[in-house]
């Protein structure tokens, strides 16, 4: 249970797209003063030409902190909130705070769970029935969500319908992550989410 993105795949992705892929999740990650950690937290990400690999940092202290339970977008939530910014909870839902922007956790903590994505699946992942290969990310509305948001704006861009793309949030919650794009890459406002 917690804010998932979630995506379905090919086995194998196009090489040559797939690098063009990476080099443009790292020019986002260049740009976006958000730090992204490897896949425990701590370290470096990876951006190779046949692995993608990023959570967020266990230190991100910079960012506003909220105890929230397990966490959820309320409607109008948007942006990333700065340490002293005001209460970032509008509401509750079932299991946690609705916030109005991306925060950590109490304690500086911005990881969650990391966003892998790799060239070439092992022999034994299992596969869905449409022969496409299930996959998710739960950022829990952490900062580097955005992040998450725009890779998977990415990789649709250069897979087209060999990649499918879903989430939790709803399609509002994807103009921040569609505007970077499009700002620093040239592409990402005709994204659209495929349906779960």
């Amino acid at each position: 249970m917690g804010y998932t993105h979630y995506y379905l795949r090919p086995k194998k992705l196009d090489k040559a797209k797939f690098k063009l892929a990476v080099d443009d999740c790292k020019r986002i990650y260049d740009v976006l003063p958000i730090p992204l950690a490897g896949a425990d937290g701590t370290g470096e990400p990876v951006f190779s030409d046949d692995l993608i690999e990023f959570n967020g940092s266990l230190d991100s202290q910079s960012f506003c902190k909220i105890d929230a339970g397990i966490p959820w977008p309320d409607g109008d939530a948007e942006g990333v909130s700065i340490a002293g910014s005001d209460e970032q909870i509008s509401g509750l839902w079932c299991a946690g705070g609705l916030l109005k922007s991306r925060r950590v956790k109490a304690n500086g903590d911005g990881s969650c769970e990391p966003l892998r994505i790799e060239r070439a699946l092992k022999p034994q992942d299992e596969q869905e029935e449409d022969g496409k290969y299930f996959r998710f990310c739960k950022t829990a509305f952490r900062p580097y969500d955005l992040n998450v948001q725009c890779c998977l704006i990415i990789f649709k861009y250069y897979f087209g319908d060999n990649i499918e793309v879903s989430t939790d949030s709803i399609d509002e919650q994807w103009h921040e992550a569609r505007d970077i794009c499009q700002h620093v890459l040239g592409y990402g406002m005709d994204f659209e989410l495929d349906k779960k």
